[in-house]
């Protein structure tokens, strides 16, 4: 079989040494054709990081020029997996068109937007034989942009790896107190984008807290923007809430968790979004507290395993009543987990990308 080469970029980590969450290059490109390969596809993984050398304008360069001359190494009959567009994107398109690669686009950000990703974005859309998009709202703006087929393929979470673990009490027996603390979790990477939504989840968090005080929260996240969140909460003295880093054992972290919430803004980037922190939240068998917006909608389904809210007030509302209830948050936890099996296992997201590609590949 032909060979696969995914092609991705992710910043290595320098101060960052306990990163959270999978990033969009770790989930569709490493994550993928592991997956693939067990189902009889030669594949591998080309992240532009391995080249990058020194800081600034030079780490650019020398990320360029690295990737350039090793995907002209590849022959001819290798298809080309392209994961977003960017610099890299820019020197796939230079590369197929001098050796005329087979090229597939994966697209999992609102990358329509101006500038140099704009820019690699409509010559990769040209140039590409089909795209696979992370979210239904990347699907309809594309299909808008090209003629080419283009598929929905989410990016999933490794179900094998999270699950629910029985919430116990100090002396071992299942937990049901009404009464007991209740702890939500906000799970991810503390970027620029994610520091928005950060920032709004504290101020409606600081709302939550003066009506139930036993609510705390968990932020189970780092990155580049973690010093704006964590001197908002000392500047405005927001008690309650724990910013933390990785723990051994994730699955009985989890366990000690309650809800787990996921605020997106109604805009081109968080509808655009595949939400990993809500996949997650499904795997470990949590109930959800999301807004009404993008991916979201299609994981959480209202009063059956979360909440989807349109609005601050709803967000408070809703999260209040699930901390009230146990015996709500274990029905709504169950129905995550089977969510989670039956629509976001990443063997069976893969499995439909398996059949994409011997479609549209043969």
């Amino acid at each position: 079989m032909q060979k696969i080469l995914f092609i991705c970029y992710s910043q290595k980590e320098k101060n960052n040494k306990n990163n959270i969450m999978p990033t969009s290059a770790d989930v569709r490109c490493t994550m993928f054709a592991k997956h693939l390969s067990t189902s009889g596809f030669n594949t591998e993984v080309l992240n532009f990081n391995k080249y990058e050398k020194g800081i600034g304008i030079i780490a650019t360069i020398t990320r360029a020029i690295g990737g350039f001359f090793r995907l002209l190494k590849e022959p001819k009959h290798t298809i080309f997996y392209q994961q977003k567009p960017g610099l890299a994107g820019f020197i796939t398109w230079l590369v197929c068109n001098i050796k005329k690669h087979k090229l597939i686009l994966d697209i999992d950000d609102y990358e329509f937007k101006s500038g140099f990703g704009k820019f690699t974005l409509q010559r990769l859309l040209n140039k590409c034989n089909f795209i696979i998009c992370a979210s239904d709202f990347l699907c309809n703006i594309t299909k808008s942009k090209t003629n080419k087929h283009v598929y929905y393929i989410p990016g999933g979470v490794e179900t094998k790896d999270i699950f629910p673990i029985l919430k116990t009490s100090k002396n071992n027996k299942p937990t049901n107190k009404e009464d007991s603390a209740v702890k939500l979790l906000w799970l991810g990477n503390i970027n620029q984008e994610a520091s928005l939504n950060l920032i709004k989840v504290l101020d409606l968090f600081k709302e939550i807290r003066k009506k139930d005080k036993n609510i705390s929260l968990d932020i189970r996240g780092d990155g580049t923007h973690q010093n704006i969140i964590e001197n908002k909460i000392k500047t405005e003295t927001i008690t309650g809430v724990k910013i933390i880093g990785r723990q051994k054992d994730f699955n009985n972290y989890l366990a000690t968790t309650d809800i787990g919430i996921n605020y997106l803004f109604d805009n081109f980037y968080d509808k655009s979004k595949n939400p990993g922190k809500t996949y997650t939240y499904l795997a470990a068998g949590l109930p959800i507290i999301g807004t009404n917006i993008g991916e979201n909608k299609k994981a959480i389904t209202h009063n059956k395993n979360g909440f989807l809210v349109d609005d601050d007030e709803q967000f408070v509302e809703y999260t209040l009543k699930l901390a009230k209830s146990s015996k709500i948050r274990q029905e709504f936890g169950k129905k995550s987990r089977k969510i989670a099996l039956q629509d976001f296992d990443r063997m069976k997201i893969v499995k439909n990308l398996a059949k994409i590609l011997k479609t549209e590949l043969k």
